[in-house]
Protein backbone atom coordinates (compact mmCIF):
# COMPACT_ATOMS: atom_id res chain seq x y z
CA UNK A 1 0.00 0.00 0.00
CA UNK A 2 2.77 2.46 0.91
CA UNK A 3 4.48 1.75 -2.41
CA UNK A 4 1.29 2.64 -4.31
CA UNK A 5 0.96 5.89 -2.34
CA UNK A 6 4.62 6.74 -3.04
CA UNK A 7 4.20 6.05 -6.76
CA UNK A 8 1.14 8.28 -7.11
CA UNK A 9 2.68 11.06 -5.01
CA UNK A 10 5.54 11.16 -7.52
CA UNK A 11 3.77 10.32 -10.78
CA UNK A 12 0.10 11.12 -10.15
CA UNK A 13 -1.28 12.91 -13.21
CA UNK A 14 -3.87 15.62 -13.76
CA UNK A 15 -7.44 14.36 -14.14
CA UNK A 16 -8.56 17.79 -15.34
CA UNK A 17 -7.60 21.43 -14.75
CA UNK A 18 -8.71 21.22 -11.11
CA UNK A 19 -8.30 17.58 -10.00
CA UNK A 20 -4.82 16.07 -9.69
CA UNK A 21 -4.11 12.56 -8.35
CA UNK A 22 -0.80 13.57 -6.77
CA UNK A 23 -2.27 16.66 -5.12
CA UNK A 24 -5.29 14.75 -3.81
CA UNK A 25 -3.08 12.07 -2.25
CA UNK A 26 -0.81 14.74 -0.74
CA UNK A 27 -3.75 16.67 0.73
CA UNK A 28 -5.17 13.54 2.39
CA UNK A 29 -1.79 12.72 3.93
CA UNK A 30 -1.27 16.32 5.09
CA UNK A 31 -4.69 16.43 6.76
CA UNK A 32 -3.95 13.09 8.44
CA UNK A 33 -0.63 14.47 9.68
CA UNK A 34 -2.14 17.59 11.23
CA UNK A 35 -4.93 15.53 12.76
CA UNK A 36 -2.31 13.59 14.74
CA UNK A 37 0.40 16.21 15.37
CA UNK A 38 0.48 19.85 16.44
CA UNK A 39 0.99 22.12 13.39
CA UNK A 40 2.79 24.98 15.15
CA UNK A 41 5.17 22.70 17.02
CA UNK A 42 5.95 21.10 13.67
CA UNK A 43 6.82 24.46 12.08
CA UNK A 44 9.23 25.29 14.91
CA UNK A 45 11.12 22.03 14.38
CA UNK A 46 11.40 22.19 10.59
CA UNK A 47 12.80 25.34 8.96
CA UNK A 48 12.25 24.20 5.31
CA UNK A 49 8.53 23.92 6.10
CA UNK A 50 8.60 27.33 7.76
CA UNK A 51 10.34 28.80 4.68
CA UNK A 52 7.67 27.36 2.37
CA UNK A 53 4.91 28.65 4.67
CA UNK A 54 6.42 32.12 4.43
CA UNK A 55 6.69 31.70 0.64
CA UNK A 56 2.97 30.90 0.43
CA UNK A 57 2.09 33.95 2.54
CA UNK A 58 4.49 36.15 0.56
CA UNK A 59 3.11 34.89 -2.78
CA UNK A 60 -0.47 35.64 -1.71
CA UNK A 61 0.48 39.21 -0.75
CA UNK A 62 2.43 39.88 -3.98
CA UNK A 63 -0.28 38.42 -6.23
CA UNK A 64 -2.96 40.51 -4.51
CA UNK A 65 -0.91 43.72 -4.61
CA UNK A 66 -0.06 43.30 -8.31
CA UNK A 67 -3.61 42.79 -9.52
CA UNK A 68 -4.04 38.99 -9.52
CA UNK A 69 -2.72 38.45 -13.06
CA UNK A 70 -1.35 34.97 -12.31
CA UNK A 71 -2.23 32.49 -9.55
CA UNK A 72 0.81 30.32 -10.30
CA UNK A 73 3.01 31.76 -7.49
CA UNK A 74 0.34 30.85 -4.91
CA UNK A 75 -0.51 27.45 -6.40
CA UNK A 76 3.14 26.47 -6.89
CA UNK A 77 4.24 27.34 -3.37
CA UNK A 78 1.04 25.99 -1.80
CA UNK A 79 1.37 22.66 -3.56
CA UNK A 80 5.04 22.38 -2.51
CA UNK A 81 4.15 23.05 1.14
CA UNK A 82 1.33 20.49 1.15
CA UNK A 83 3.60 17.92 -0.51
CA UNK A 84 6.34 18.43 2.07
CA UNK A 85 3.88 17.95 4.94
CA UNK A 86 2.45 14.90 3.15
CA UNK A 87 5.92 13.40 2.84
CA UNK A 88 6.46 13.80 6.59
CA UNK A 89 3.22 11.86 7.09
CA UNK A 90 4.34 9.25 4.57
CA UNK A 91 7.77 8.81 6.17
CA UNK A 92 6.16 8.39 9.59
CA UNK A 93 4.04 5.57 8.13
CA UNK A 94 7.21 3.93 6.80
CA UNK A 95 8.84 4.26 10.22
CA UNK A 96 5.88 2.54 11.86
CA UNK A 97 5.73 -0.31 9.35
CA UNK A 98 9.40 -1.05 8.60
CA UNK A 99 12.53 -1.54 10.71
CA UNK A 100 14.64 0.17 8.01
CA UNK A 101 12.33 2.93 6.72
CA UNK A 102 15.02 4.87 4.83
CA UNK A 103 16.12 1.84 2.82
CA UNK A 104 12.50 0.84 2.17
CA UNK A 105 11.21 4.23 1.03
CA UNK A 106 14.25 4.76 -1.22
CA UNK A 107 13.71 1.32 -2.77
CA UNK A 108 10.08 2.25 -3.41
CA UNK A 109 11.15 5.53 -5.03
CA UNK A 110 13.59 3.59 -7.21
CA UNK A 111 10.93 1.01 -8.13
CA UNK A 112 8.50 3.81 -9.03
CA UNK A 113 11.09 5.34 -11.33
CA UNK A 114 11.72 1.93 -12.94
CA UNK A 115 8.00 1.45 -13.60
CA UNK A 116 7.88 4.90 -15.13
CA UNK A 117 10.94 4.04 -17.23
CA UNK A 118 9.15 0.98 -18.60
CA UNK A 119 6.08 3.12 -19.37
CA UNK A 120 8.22 5.69 -21.19
CA UNK A 121 10.09 3.09 -23.24
CA UNK A 122 6.81 1.35 -24.13
CA UNK A 123 5.28 4.67 -25.21
CA UNK A 124 8.35 5.37 -27.34
CA UNK A 125 8.18 1.97 -29.03
CA UNK A 126 4.41 1.77 -29.53
CA UNK A 127 2.65 4.92 -30.78
CA UNK A 128 -0.96 3.85 -29.92
CA UNK A 129 0.04 3.39 -26.27
CA UNK A 130 1.72 6.82 -26.28
CA UNK A 131 -1.41 8.49 -27.65
CA UNK A 132 -3.63 6.59 -25.21
CA UNK A 133 -1.62 7.66 -22.14
CA UNK A 134 -1.42 11.26 -23.35
CA UNK A 135 -5.19 11.24 -23.78
CA UNK A 136 -5.52 10.24 -20.11
CA UNK A 137 -2.95 12.70 -18.72
CA UNK A 138 -3.78 15.52 -21.19
CA UNK A 139 -0.02 16.02 -21.59
CA UNK A 140 -0.43 17.96 -24.85
CA UNK A 141 -2.13 20.77 -22.89
CA UNK A 142 0.86 21.25 -20.56
CA UNK A 143 4.06 19.87 -22.13
CA UNK A 144 6.20 21.91 -24.51
CA UNK A 145 4.54 21.25 -27.91
CA UNK A 146 7.79 20.99 -29.88
CA UNK A 147 8.08 18.67 -32.86
CA UNK A 148 10.16 15.96 -31.08
CA UNK A 149 7.39 15.66 -28.48
CA UNK A 150 4.58 15.64 -31.02
CA UNK A 151 6.37 13.08 -33.22
CA UNK A 152 7.22 10.79 -30.32
CA UNK A 153 11.00 11.31 -30.32
CA UNK A 154 10.83 12.72 -26.79
CA UNK A 155 8.59 11.16 -24.13
CA UNK A 156 7.30 12.64 -20.88
CA UNK A 157 5.49 9.52 -19.65
CA UNK A 158 3.01 10.33 -16.89
CA UNK A 159 4.63 13.74 -16.28
CA UNK A 160 4.38 17.06 -18.09
CA UNK A 161 8.03 17.91 -18.66
CA UNK A 162 10.78 16.80 -21.00
CA UNK A 163 14.08 18.00 -19.53
CA UNK A 164 12.37 17.83 -16.13
CA UNK A 165 11.49 14.18 -16.72
CA UNK A 166 14.97 13.45 -18.04
CA UNK A 167 16.44 14.61 -14.71
CA UNK A 168 13.68 12.98 -12.65
CA UNK A 169 14.58 9.57 -14.09
CA UNK A 170 18.26 10.17 -13.31
CA UNK A 171 17.30 10.52 -9.62
CA UNK A 172 16.91 6.73 -9.68
CA UNK A 173 20.47 6.38 -10.91
CA UNK A 174 21.65 8.65 -8.09
CA UNK A 175 19.96 6.37 -5.53
CA UNK A 176 21.43 3.17 -7.01
CA UNK A 177 24.77 3.08 -5.07
CA UNK A 178 22.95 3.50 -1.75
CA UNK A 179 20.48 0.74 -2.55
CA UNK A 180 23.07 -1.73 -3.85
CA UNK A 181 25.06 -1.32 -0.63
CA UNK A 182 22.11 -1.39 1.76
CA UNK A 183 19.48 -3.72 0.33
CA UNK A 184 20.05 -7.15 1.87
CA UNK A 185 17.83 -9.37 -0.28
CA UNK A 186 19.75 -10.89 -3.21
CA UNK A 187 16.64 -10.77 -5.40
CA UNK A 188 16.36 -7.00 -4.92
CA UNK A 189 20.06 -6.51 -5.64
CA UNK A 190 19.66 -8.45 -8.89
CA UNK A 191 16.55 -6.39 -9.73
CA UNK A 192 18.45 -3.11 -9.19
CA UNK A 193 21.48 -4.26 -11.17
CA UNK A 194 19.41 -5.50 -14.10
CA UNK A 195 16.93 -2.63 -14.18
CA UNK A 196 19.00 0.52 -13.73
CA UNK A 197 20.07 0.67 -17.42
CA UNK A 198 16.36 1.29 -18.14
CA UNK A 199 16.66 4.52 -16.14
CA UNK A 200 19.37 5.83 -18.43
CA UNK A 201 17.41 4.92 -21.56
CA UNK A 202 14.24 6.60 -20.23
CA UNK A 203 16.24 9.69 -19.25
CA UNK A 204 17.55 10.01 -22.81
CA UNK A 205 13.98 9.67 -24.11
CA UNK A 206 13.03 12.72 -22.02
CA UNK A 207 15.96 14.81 -23.21
CA UNK A 208 19.65 15.39 -22.66
CA UNK A 209 19.52 17.47 -19.48
CA UNK A 210 19.44 14.54 -17.06
CA UNK A 211 22.51 12.84 -18.52
CA UNK A 212 24.36 16.15 -18.85
CA UNK A 213 23.78 17.06 -15.18
CA UNK A 214 24.65 13.52 -14.05
CA UNK A 215 28.00 13.66 -15.88
CA UNK A 216 28.61 17.19 -14.61
CA UNK A 217 28.04 16.15 -10.98
CA UNK A 218 29.86 12.81 -11.18
CA UNK A 219 33.20 14.31 -10.00
CA UNK A 220 31.40 15.83 -6.99
CA UNK A 221 29.89 12.44 -6.18
CA UNK A 222 33.33 10.82 -6.30
CA UNK A 223 34.80 13.52 -4.02
CA UNK A 224 31.97 13.14 -1.50
CA UNK A 225 32.24 9.36 -1.66
CA UNK A 226 35.96 9.50 -0.94
CA UNK A 227 35.34 11.91 1.94
CA UNK A 228 33.34 9.27 3.84
CA UNK A 229 35.43 6.25 2.83
CA UNK A 230 38.60 5.05 4.44
CA UNK A 231 41.45 4.56 2.00
CA UNK A 232 42.00 0.82 1.73
CA UNK A 233 42.58 -1.78 -0.96
CA UNK A 234 38.98 -2.90 -0.56
CA UNK A 235 37.58 0.58 -1.18
CA UNK A 236 39.90 1.23 -4.12
CA UNK A 237 38.82 -2.09 -5.64
CA UNK A 238 35.17 -1.18 -5.01
CA UNK A 239 35.66 2.18 -6.75
CA UNK A 240 37.16 0.63 -9.88
CA UNK A 241 34.48 -2.06 -9.81
CA UNK A 242 31.84 0.68 -9.91
CA UNK A 243 33.55 2.35 -12.87
CA UNK A 244 33.71 -1.00 -14.68
CA UNK A 245 30.01 -1.62 -14.03
CA UNK A 246 29.19 1.81 -15.49
CA UNK A 247 31.18 1.09 -18.66
CA UNK A 248 29.59 -2.34 -19.04
CA UNK A 249 26.16 -0.77 -18.50
CA UNK A 250 26.67 1.75 -21.30
CA UNK A 251 27.69 -1.12 -23.59
CA UNK A 252 24.58 -3.11 -22.60
CA UNK A 253 22.34 -0.09 -23.19
CA UNK A 254 23.78 0.42 -26.66
CA UNK A 255 23.33 -3.29 -27.46
CA UNK A 256 19.73 -3.32 -26.19
CA UNK A 257 18.92 -0.11 -28.05
CA UNK A 258 20.45 -1.43 -31.26
CA UNK A 259 18.60 -4.76 -31.15
CA UNK A 260 15.26 -4.01 -29.49
CA UNK A 261 14.38 -0.31 -29.62
CA UNK A 262 13.18 1.48 -32.75
CA UNK A 263 16.04 2.55 -35.03
CA UNK A 264 15.18 6.20 -34.34
CA UNK A 265 16.63 5.81 -30.81
CA UNK A 266 20.17 5.49 -32.16
CA UNK A 267 19.74 7.70 -35.22
CA UNK A 268 18.00 10.49 -33.29
CA UNK A 269 18.07 10.25 -29.48
CA UNK A 270 21.58 8.86 -29.00
CA UNK A 271 22.92 10.91 -31.89
CA UNK A 272 21.62 14.13 -30.32
CA UNK A 273 23.42 13.25 -27.08
CA UNK A 274 26.49 14.59 -28.85
CA UNK A 275 25.07 17.97 -27.89
CA UNK A 276 26.23 17.17 -24.34
CA UNK A 277 29.86 17.11 -25.51
CA UNK A 278 29.38 20.39 -27.37
CA UNK A 279 27.83 21.92 -24.24
CA UNK A 280 30.91 21.02 -22.18
CA UNK A 281 32.93 22.75 -24.90
CA UNK A 282 30.57 25.78 -24.63
CA UNK A 283 29.68 25.43 -28.31
CA UNK A 284 26.17 23.97 -28.23
CA UNK A 285 23.07 25.40 -29.87
CA UNK A 286 21.23 25.14 -26.55
CA UNK A 287 23.73 27.54 -24.92
CA UNK A 288 23.39 29.98 -27.80
CA UNK A 289 19.63 30.05 -27.28
CA UNK A 290 19.93 30.23 -23.48
CA UNK A 291 22.40 33.10 -23.03
CA UNK A 292 20.03 35.86 -24.33
CA UNK A 293 17.43 34.66 -21.81
CA UNK A 294 19.50 35.96 -18.90
CA UNK A 295 18.41 39.47 -17.96
CA UNK A 296 17.14 41.20 -14.83
CA UNK A 297 14.21 43.58 -14.29
CA UNK A 298 14.94 47.24 -14.98
CA UNK A 299 13.23 48.52 -11.82
CA UNK A 300 14.32 47.76 -8.27
CA UNK A 301 10.78 47.04 -7.00
CA UNK A 302 10.28 44.17 -9.46
CA UNK A 303 13.76 42.80 -8.72
CA UNK A 304 13.15 42.79 -4.97
CA UNK A 305 9.44 41.91 -4.73
CA UNK A 306 8.40 40.56 -8.16
CA UNK A 307 5.36 41.18 -10.36
CA UNK A 308 3.31 38.25 -9.05
CA UNK A 309 3.44 36.64 -12.50
CA UNK A 310 5.67 33.86 -13.89
CA UNK A 311 5.52 35.36 -17.36
CA UNK A 312 3.26 32.91 -19.15
CA UNK A 313 -0.04 34.82 -19.24
CA UNK A 314 -1.72 37.29 -21.58
CA UNK A 315 -1.17 40.00 -18.97
CA UNK A 316 2.59 39.46 -18.88
CA UNK A 317 4.92 37.33 -21.00
CA UNK A 318 8.63 37.11 -20.44
CA UNK A 319 11.02 36.02 -23.21
CA UNK A 320 12.98 33.67 -20.98
CA UNK A 321 12.69 30.03 -19.95
CA UNK A 322 15.36 30.34 -17.24
CA UNK A 323 13.95 29.39 -13.84
CA UNK A 324 15.94 32.00 -11.93
CA UNK A 325 14.82 34.83 -14.21
CA UNK A 326 11.15 33.83 -14.25
CA UNK A 327 11.17 33.44 -10.46
CA UNK A 328 12.74 36.88 -9.95
CA UNK A 329 10.06 38.47 -12.14
CA UNK A 330 7.34 36.53 -10.30
CA UNK A 331 8.35 36.76 -6.63
CA UNK A 332 11.55 38.84 -6.62
CA UNK A 333 14.76 38.09 -4.80
CA UNK A 334 12.88 38.02 -1.49
CA UNK A 335 10.50 35.29 -2.59
CA UNK A 336 13.34 33.48 -4.36
CA UNK A 337 15.23 33.29 -1.05
CA UNK A 338 12.27 31.48 0.55
CA UNK A 339 12.05 29.13 -2.47
CA UNK A 340 15.75 28.21 -2.48
CA UNK A 341 16.07 27.80 1.29
CA UNK A 342 14.79 24.16 1.47
CA UNK A 343 17.35 23.15 -1.16
CA UNK A 344 20.23 24.91 0.60
CA UNK A 345 19.13 23.47 3.93
CA UNK A 346 18.96 20.01 2.39
CA UNK A 347 22.46 20.30 0.91
CA UNK A 348 24.00 21.62 4.15
CA UNK A 349 22.18 19.12 6.36
CA UNK A 350 23.12 16.18 4.13
CA UNK A 351 26.76 17.33 4.05
CA UNK A 352 26.87 17.49 7.85
CA UNK A 353 25.29 14.05 8.16
CA UNK A 354 27.24 12.34 5.36
CA UNK A 355 29.44 10.33 7.74
CA UNK A 356 26.38 9.01 9.58
CA UNK A 357 23.92 8.55 6.70
CA UNK A 358 26.55 7.64 4.11
CA UNK A 359 25.51 7.30 0.48
CA UNK A 360 21.92 8.47 0.94
CA UNK A 361 23.30 11.81 2.16
CA UNK A 362 25.54 12.00 -0.92
CA UNK A 363 22.57 11.15 -3.16
CA UNK A 364 20.53 13.90 -1.47
CA UNK A 365 23.26 16.49 -2.07
CA UNK A 366 23.52 15.55 -5.75
CA UNK A 367 19.73 15.50 -6.22
CA UNK A 368 19.23 18.94 -4.64
CA UNK A 369 22.10 20.48 -6.63
CA UNK A 370 20.84 18.92 -9.87
CA UNK A 371 17.54 20.82 -9.67
CA UNK A 372 19.39 24.04 -8.85
CA UNK A 373 21.45 23.51 -12.02
CA UNK A 374 18.42 22.69 -14.17
CA UNK A 375 16.84 25.89 -12.90
CA UNK A 376 19.53 27.65 -14.94
CA UNK A 377 17.74 26.30 -18.04
CA UNK A 378 14.07 26.24 -17.01
CA UNK A 379 11.80 26.46 -13.98
CA UNK A 380 12.92 23.43 -11.94
CA UNK A 381 12.58 24.33 -8.25
CA UNK A 382 9.50 22.98 -6.46
CA UNK A 383 8.45 21.15 -9.64
CA UNK A 384 5.70 18.62 -8.98
CA UNK A 385 7.49 15.31 -9.72
CA UNK A 386 11.04 16.17 -8.66
CA UNK A 387 9.93 17.98 -5.53
CA UNK A 388 8.12 14.91 -4.16
CA UNK A 389 11.37 12.93 -4.09
CA UNK A 390 13.28 15.91 -2.69
CA UNK A 391 10.62 16.41 0.00
CA UNK A 392 11.04 12.77 1.07
CA UNK A 393 14.80 13.30 1.29
CA UNK A 394 14.21 16.40 3.45
CA UNK A 395 12.09 14.24 5.76
CA UNK A 396 14.90 11.69 6.05
CA UNK A 397 17.42 14.41 6.86
CA UNK A 398 15.06 16.05 9.35
CA UNK A 399 14.38 12.73 11.09
CA UNK A 400 18.09 12.12 11.52
CA UNK A 401 18.57 15.72 12.67
CA UNK A 402 15.91 15.45 15.38
CA UNK A 403 16.56 12.07 16.99
CA UNK A 404 15.63 13.46 20.36
CA UNK A 405 12.05 13.89 19.14
CA UNK A 406 9.89 10.80 19.24
CA UNK A 407 8.07 11.89 16.07
CA UNK A 408 8.78 14.52 13.42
Amino acid sequence: MLFIITFFLIFGWKINFILDISAIAATVLAVQYFYIYKPFAFLKKNTPTLALSLLVLYSIIIVLLTGITDLTPILRSGRALIMLIACFALFNLYKKQYKQPIQKICFHIYSSIIIHAVIMISMYSYAPLRLFIYSITNAADYANPNSPFLEGFRICGLTYGLSQTSLLQIFGLMLTPFLLNNVKEISKKIFIFISFPLILISSILGGRSGLFIYILLLPLYIILKLSISKFSKKNIFSFFKTISICLITFSIIYALAYNYLPTKFISSNLYKCQEIIRTFKLKSQALELLIPMYFLPNDLNTALFGKGNYGRTNAFYILSDVGWIRSIYAIGFIGLAFMVYPFIWGICSAFKQRNHLGEIAIAAIIIFISSILLNCKELALLTRNQWTIQAILLCILSANNCKESSEI
